[in-house]
């Protein structure tokens, strides 16, 4: 299951992705884990140049019942009635450089290779505090079924990467539903990286700095390529020693020949 996300990075870098010039109340965002109820930058349009701050987690009632939610799958935003105006007219990118995956008593680290950072296609909710008129935002990520790798790794889901023209037509209010809905996909398994953390530092809730990112091994496709130069490696010797019996076979039969033929005792 995905557990959280983070954003390392400056506010510039997050406005260099775009065309537009985007402005922030923050100049550099150090949320190296952003857990449910935390506030984290988002981007809602860029028409209005702004990287707003929200609240991870749009509170939901289920069953009557206040529900925080932090995620919402992709099957759900067109038939649940929760998500059907949202996918439709309250859609956001949130920024990051990472997101935390778990399985059992695994955690995974995983980020896009050379994107710093990347975006997540997600919804937000908005609240007007009725004496202030201000304006308070909340935010969901949304998910599909992950790629192979992170499946391979029992990793089921993971978030709606976007590249960044599919960021900018996320964000348009008169893109067809038809064209957002295409955009729900994996995110291609050699644009990503993965390695493994240690899990008790994600579920400690007081930490929140680069110590809980520390990798435990090499990324996935590090501990890949050493795997397949092994392999070759392998393949190699295998080869050497086999001309090297067929060189000693033919040596002895040669000087069989020879014996037999009274030529070398």
């Amino acid at each position: 299951m995905i557990n959280m996300y983070g954003i390392v990075c400056s506010a510039e870098a997050i406005a260099n992705k775009f065309v537009h010039q985007l402005t922030a109340s923050e100049t550099k965002f150090n949320k190296y884990l952003v857990r449910l109820g935390e506030q984290a930058p988002m981007i809602i349009d860029l028409n209005s140049n702004q990287i707003l701050s929200a609240t991870f987690g749009i509170t939901y009632f289920v069953n009557k019942r206040k529900v925080l939610q932090g995620f919402a799958r992709k099957e759900d935003l067109i038939l649940d009635a929760k998500y059907k105006y949202a996918i439709r007219r309250l859609r956001c990118v949130v920024p990051a450089t990472h997101f935390i995956v778990s399985y059992k008593n695994n955690s995974y680290c995983v980020y896009v290779k050379n994107e710093k950072p990347f975006f997540i296609a997600a919804l937000y909710d908005e609240i007007k505090q009725e004496r202030t008129n201000d304006v308070c935002y909340s935010m969901a990520l949304i998910t599909c079924p992950s790629n192979k790798v992170l499946n391979y790794h029992n990793v089921p889901e993971m978030p709606v990467i976007l590249t960044i023209g599919q960021a900018m037509k996320w964000l348009r209010k008169d893109s067809a539903l038809s064209s957002i809905t295409a955009m729900l996909d994996s995110y291609p398994c050699d644009k990503i990286d993965f390695f493994s953390i240690d899990q008790d530092k994600i579920v400690n809730g007081k930490l929140n700095n680069k110590t809980v990112l520390q990798p435990l091994s090499q990324s996935f496709w590090q501990e890949d390529d050493r795997l397949r130069q092994e392999e070759l490696a392998r393949k190699r010797q295998h080869a050497i020693d086999l001309k090297n019996q067929k060189i000693e076979s033919d040596d002895k039969a040669h000087k069989e020949r020879l014996r037999k033929l009274g030529l070398i005792p």
